[in-house]
């Protein structure tokens, strides 16, 4: 943006913003990761199984908080929510499969994860997607 002369500052504004987007895309190759608070050195991102979404920016929004404000907790969870309640992925009930868990649950977590889908989807969805729980266990016994 420095280098950005007056005609051409929303050239460079919406190059800016395409890199952003770019950027938001992309993940790194190898290399550290913070989990839990922790760091956790040569992770390989390329492993991970995951979806990448990025929500639609309305005009002047950010996609990134500068460093400043990400260290600020509570600048952080306010963009989080803002782009929670204006941007989350719908995930229809009927199209959950499995939920597959990594060992056998104990009731509460089942129950925890129902207080959660709950707050998604009504009552008799929650418990429709409840009933797709499979664990590791359960599939390593099928095999």
């Amino acid at each position: 943006m420095k280098l950005c002369s007056r005609y051409h500052r929303r050239a460079c504004w919406k190059a800016e913003d395409d890199v952003s987007v770019l950027a938001a895309y992309t993940k790194p190759f190898l290399g550290p990761a913070w989990r839990n608070g922790k760091v956790q050195k040569s992770v390989r991102f390329y492993d991970e199984r995951e979806w990448r979404f990025v929500p639609n920016l309305q005009q002047a929004e950010p996609l990134f908080l500068p460093l400043a404000r990400y260290s600020k907790k509570s600048k952080r969870n306010a963009l989080h929510e803002r782009f929670k309640k204006r941007s989350s992925l719908p995930i229809p009930p009927g199209d959950i499969q499995y939920l597959i868990l990594p060992y056998d649950p104990d009731e509460a977590l089942v129950l925890k994860l129902h207080d959660f889908l709950k707050k998604i989807y009504n009552r008799r969805n929650a418990v429709l997607v409840t009933t797709t729980i499979i664990t590791n266990n359960c599939i390593q016994g099928d095999v």
